[in-house]
């Protein structure tokens, strides 16, 4: 054995070197690159070490809030009041029926927790997509009120009238209330002031009196509201109040229409020509040679018949000077039909509307006899004023509507729907409503109260206004 190693060839220089690096156990090229991933790591833990505690520092030095509540408000002044705070704001859609449009339906965090500033508060505000909004009526006219209702597609449902301090036509009151949700097409209801309420009084006697007399001692007592109707002839006493309405001694608002019936002299009566068939422009002739004047002109179409003239009011007598009016049928009329213009502002007077069928006349439109040759001096009078007066100052106005008569056909199982409302001193209201069917004829008493406006609706269109006597 020990010859065989003393027997070995002695090493070279070369290798003796190549051991020594070996021994010195320097790294390779593949460690080094380990260890260059190592350093990256380490230096990147530190940078984020080193960003957290300034990060965390700065939150910690952020001031703390209470958060308002902010639910209910609209969104945009929320978000202002929160802006205070440097508070971000985020929101998101809820739809709540009854709740104002764009307000805030609720937040989170909730209204008194302690946030730092710059949080991000989450808000619902209630969006909704076919409602509106109901505007605040308070304060404005009843024009402007209808005005605003119908510019968000909402109608008018009942209409009231309440004496207050408010200055009359001031809206005073509205269902539903302002900012509640409803659905296009709901109808809304409004309180319209009448002004501060009229005093009541004991009316004063005026019968026997001038007619000039007595309205002078109305107006000196504050009565705005006064008409003459001829109710008699005399060719001794003319001109006398003989009947008034409201009787002496009732107890009235000055807002009352006072009827004064008075007699006339014989001399100012005339009788209303016969106008039945003839052209407008001939009947406007006749009318003038007996000292009276074309009033108002209505034109109906009935093709059951003659065209022209069908009708007029008064038809007997009446005061010289006094508008006659007509009813034209326009169904196989030749003649222009706006030929003769109707009188600016004048009105019907017929009883029931004008052409509304059998009418129970007027005092104006019952003759008005004097004696037995028509010269006398007795007084003769019509039928009293008091048959059409109610107990409470009201006055009832018959009604008659015949389809029929309008050139209206139903047939069998076909419905017309046919309205009446007023406006009077009570306010606006509906008097009638009722669905007629074939052949069937519409009749009743309507109560109105001073000064009335009346309008007929058939379908829902509106067919024939009128103010009655």
């Amino acid at each position: 054995m020990v010859l065989r190693y003393l027997s070995r060839p002695a090493p070279s220089r070369k290798a003796c070197y190549t051991h020594a690096v070996a021994a010195a156990n320097l790294p390779s090229s593949a460690a080094l690159v380990r260890l260059g991933r190592l350093a990256f790591i380490l230096l990147s833990l530190l940078a984020l070490l080193v960003l957290l505690v300034v990060t965390l520092g700065q939150y910690l030095t952020n001031e703390e809030v209470r958060l308002p509540n902010v639910v209910g408000l609209d969104a945009a002044q929320a978000e202002l009041e929160l802006e205070r705070f440097d508070i971000t704001v985020r929101t998101y859609t809820e739809v709540i029926p009854g709740l104002a449009v764009n307000a805030v339906t609720a937040q989170n965090p909730q209204a008194g927790a302690l946030v730092r500033r710059g949080r991000t508060v989450a808000l619902g505000v209630n969006t909704p997509t076919s409602e509106v909004e109901m505007p605040l009526l308070t304060g404005a006219t009843r024009a402007q009120a209808v005005r605003a209702l119908s510019d968000l597609g909402l109608e008018l449902g009942e209409l009231a009238f309440e004496f207050s301090g408010a200055p009359e036509g001031e809206v005073i009151g509205q269902t539903p209330a302002a900012g509640q949700v409803l659905s296009t097409g709901s109808r809304a209801n409004i309180t319209v002031s009448r002004g501060s309420e009229v005093a009541t009084l004991s009316m004063p006697q005026v019968v026997g009196l001038s007619v000039e007399g007595a309205e002078a001692r109305l107006r000196s007592a504050g009565f705005r509201s006064i008409d003459r109707r001829p109710v008699a002839v005399s060719s001794t006493r003319p001109n006398i109040v003989s009947e008034q309405l409201p009787p002496a001694g009732q107890e009235v608002s000055l807002s009352n229409r006072v009827v004064l019936g008075v007699t006339l002299p014989a001399r100012t009566v005339v009788k209303v020509p016969e106008l039945i068939g003839i052209p407008l422009a001939e009947a406007q002739t006749t009318l003038a040679r007996a000292g009276l004047s074309l009033g108002a002109i209505i034109y109906v179409t009935d093709e059951a018949r003659p065209p022209g003239i069908v009708s007029f009011a008064p038809a007997s007598h009446t005061l010289r000077g006094s508008p006659v009016e007509v009813v034209i049928n326009r169904a196989g009329l030749t003649e222009p039909v706006s030929d003769i213009q109707t009188p600016s502002g004048y009105t019907p007077s017929f009883p029931g509307g004008p052409d509304f069928g059998p009418q129970t006349p007027s005092s104006q439109d019952r003759p008005l006899s004097s004696g037995a040759d028509g010269t006398t001096g007795n007084v003769t009078t019509a039928p009293r004023l008091e048959s059409a007066v109610r107990a409470d100052g009201g006055r009832l106005i018959p009604f008659n509507f015949d389809p029929v008569a309008h050139g209206i056909s139903l047939q069998p199982g076909q419905a017309l729907k046919l309205r009446v409302e007023v406006e009077d001193e009570r306010g606006e209201r509906v008097l009638f409503e009722r669905n007629l069917q074939a052949g069937q004829v519409a009749q009743a008493d309507l109560s109105v109260y001073g000064e009335a406006t009346l309008s007929t609706y058939l379908n829902e269109i509106l067919f024939q206004r009128w103010n009655p006597l």
